[in-house]
């Protein structure tokens, strides 16, 4: 039987962004190094829900073997580089096969290293990651509190104040809907790739990049129950695949499983958040910054707010006067204030003196409508053992979510017969192989039986690695978690979330 055959094609944004793709397949050399791609989440754990940043690897020829008949082709700063060829630039890699290309990403590339010395081997070694590598250097911004809204309403909010975009999106109306949200995270600590996080966790969601004939790099939001609605297989695997691998059989097996939320109580009338501690003197025409951290204004206590008053009143929330006594006010009319940063916690402002004369800022105050944390509530489910898994969820408010989502949980952690596995094959085996290898995205369902290890059943693909290699052969390796029995599962949460904020 003849080997099935496809072909890929490796592109790059020499021009600048969105100025067009060039075509740099022919300096590819699979001679000296494979093609590899990673995406979706590295593991099988229940509760890895944010995907791992994906990354394209691949080898360019540098030598006068290449397109452009030059040594140093693809070293960054040479006199003989290929214009536009930097670190930062986009690449996309896809297949096409069967009459269509599948695009499996958008990456930016982070790592070319030419290979030194005459005499060594004359390559430049890429390394590319997605979207999700560079959100996890990007400071959460100043997105302020949101209140009674969904995840993908979240996401767009928060995707609009991001400068670099993913090629596209597509996300799922999300089954919960959050009371309060990016109330407890912090411009300094926080970035988006951990505010993904939280938003699938709180959904218990899933959030990734997957591949699309139409250029691939799609952010997914999939929503609670977009798997348990998948009921459908694509195809089935059954005992042609070159390895089949039960994932730590043990280390998926939990005796326990906790869910914990932290339900909060917001202020229904405005009160006093944050106070300047300290008298700051200004000069004629001066300006000066500072920052403001809210707090419960009796215990001392972080807290957040939302509906931060500006502009703010004078004699009420500051007093500007010529003598540093704490109540003097005579200046307030030469005083200006600025935000520049209106968040969750805090905020970030500028005072100036717009007058002749120096004079003292004696009180300064933000009000606001405060937000506080009840003490978390933690549902756990199973009995005896030492394996107990936790699952935070730091937007949910409702108990009874948190209820059903444990029982869900535990019900898959506590079977033995559910085991996760990774499933290798060799694509050109078959045509059904093939068309496997390009529409096995991740979180698609398919049956798999392997008779030596058992594995028999239906499985959700949560990562994904492909290596091409010499004469084209593509091998597939899929992280597989188990299907299960979605009508015995039911998790159909959306009658028990609220936008009402519940005292516990």
């Amino acid at each position: 039987m003849a080997a099935e055959t496809f072909t890929w094609k490796l592109e790059l944004e020499l021009s600048g962004v969105d100025a067009g793709w060039t075509d740099c397949t022919l300096d590819v050399s699979l001679m000296d190094g494979n093609i590899e791609v990673t995406d979706g989440m590295q593991s099988a754990s229940l509760i890895d829900l944010l995907a791992n940043p994906g990354s394209l690897a691949w080898v360019f020829d540098n030598s006068p073997a290449n397109s452009a008949k030059l040594a140093g082709y693809y070293s960054p700063g040479h006199a003989n580089c290929r214009a536009g060829f930097a670190k930062n630039i986009r690449c996309r890699y896809s297949e096409y096969y069967n009459s269509t290309r599948y695009y499996m990403g958008v990456y930016w590339l982070k790592k070319p290293i030419p290979s030194a010395g005459l005499f060594g081997e004359a390559v430049t070694r890429c390394k590319a990651t997605d979207w999700l590598e560079l959100m996890m250097n990007v400071p959460l911004p100043a997105v302020g509190v949101q209140t009674d809204k969904t995840g993908d309403q979240l996401l767009t909010t928060l995707l609009a104040l991001v400068s670099t975009q993913p090629a596209s999106t597509d996300f799922d109306t999300g089954d919960s809907t959050f009371a309060t949200a990016f109330d407890t995270d912090d411009v300094d600590k926080d970035s988006v790739y951990s505010i993904l996080g939280k938003l699938a966790r709180s959904e218990y969601g899933r959030i990734y990049l997957q591949p699309s004939t139409g250029g691939g790099g799609v952010l997914k939001f999939e929503h609670r129950n977009a798997r348990l609605g998948n009921v459908t297989s694509l195809g089935t695997i059954s005992n042609v695949m070159d390895d089949a691998v039960v994932i730590d059989d043990a280390g998926q097996v939990f005796d326990r499983f906790q869910v914990r939320i932290t339900p909060r109580r917001v202020d229904t009338s405005l009160v006093t958040v944050a106070v300047l501690n300290y008298h700051i003197y200004l000069n004629p025409g001066e300006e000066k910054s500072f920052t403001l951290n809210y707090v419960e204004q009796v215990s001392g206590s972080r807290i957040s707010a939302q509906g931060v008053v500006t502009p703010m009143v004078a004699g009420t929330d500051y007093k500007f006067g010529t003598v540093d006594d704490g109540t003097t006010q005579d200046l307030n009319a030469n005083l200006g204030i600025t935000y520049t940063r209106i968040g969750s916690n805090s905020s970030d402002l500028k005072a100036k003196n717009n007058g002749a004369g120096g004079g003292y800022l004696n009180l300064f105050q933000l009000r606001a409508y405060g937000i506080y944390p009840f003490n978390p509530y933690t549902v756990e489910v199973g009995t005896g053992g030492l394996r107990v898994q936790t699952l935070d969820m730091p937007y949910q408010n409702n108990p009874l979510t948190a209820d059903a989502v444990a029982n869900y949980l535990q019900s898959i952690a506590s079977n033995n017969a559910l085991r996760s596995c990774q499933v290798n094959f060799h694509a050109n085996k078959s045509a059904a192989l093939m068309l496997a290898a390009m529409t096995g995205n991740i979180s698609t369902r398919w049956t798999i039986a392997e008779t030596q290890t058992g594995l028999s059943g239906d499985y959700f693909i949560n990562g994904r690695k492909r290596t091409v290699s010499l004469g084209n052969r593509l091998d597939v390796e899929w992280l597989m978690t188990p299907a299960g029995n979605a009508g015995a599962w039911v998790l159909d949460t959306s009658a028990l979330d609220s936008a009402t904020v519940l005292t516990i």
